[in-house]
């Protein structure tokens, strides 16, 4: 099929994934046809007509099936009975919609994804540059900043009520591994803190 829907988000085009769009035709039984072109296999795409070589599937779409490109596959869009022209594009906008939220996620994930990955690029420059102990103790200390952020993030999120189970995803791991860790943790560094001295 051809992926007609495009986007123009620079944060999205950085990652290096492309994301091109389209609607593939769903049969009545829930499969997206496919056809063979140049050893790949392609889904065909559904348009009042099938399109791709014959032969053709015999049965109509009943539903059309955002894709994209980057592998991504929205929900199927049953098609209205009795299509005009104008509840055929109807329809295509209701499946383009839903490429266009996985666009945005896209975007949202990647205005973190690229400046970490210029952070990370940066640590591997800086240790293929020193000797292995300067490595060594830079990235030391480079793990010791990371934590410290971590745990300020993590008590932010925690302070705004952010449920353990997404904070736990977050960090790779569970919610009651996030739980227990953050909790004593906090409870340890309350025992640090300097005694308050009462006046009377």
């Amino acid at each position: 099929m051809e992926f007609t829907w495009v986007h123009d988000l620079d944060a999205v085009a950085a990652t290096g994934v492309e994301h091109r769009g389209g609607a593939a035709g769903v049969l009545p039984g829930g499969v997206v046809p496919t056809y063979t072109d140049d050893g790949c296999v392609r889904e065909r795409e559904w348009r009042g007509w099938w399109t791709g070589p014959r032969p053709l599937p015999a049965q109509s779409a009943a539903a059309l099936r955002p894709v994209c490109v980057c592998g991504w596959r929205g929900t199927d869009v049953p098609l209205s009975a009795a299509p005009s022209d104008d509840v055929a594009e109807a329809d295509e906008d209701t499946a383009l919609a839903q490429w266009w939220t996985h666009i945005e996620a896209a975007a949202d994930a990647a205005r973190v994804e690229v400046p970490l990955r210029a952070a990370l690029d940066a640590l591997d420059a800086l240790a293929a540059a020193l000797g292995p102990l300067e490595a060594a103790a830079a990235l030391s200390e480079a793990s010791r900043h990371a934590t410290r952020l971590v745990d300020e993030a993590v008590a932010d999120a925690a302070a705004a009520r952010t449920p353990w189970s997404r904070i736990g995803e977050a960090i790779g791991t569970t919610r009651q591994g996030a739980h227990d860790r953050y909790k004593r943790r906090r409870t340890a560094d309350s025992r640090t803190d300097d005694p308050v001295e009462v006046t009377r």
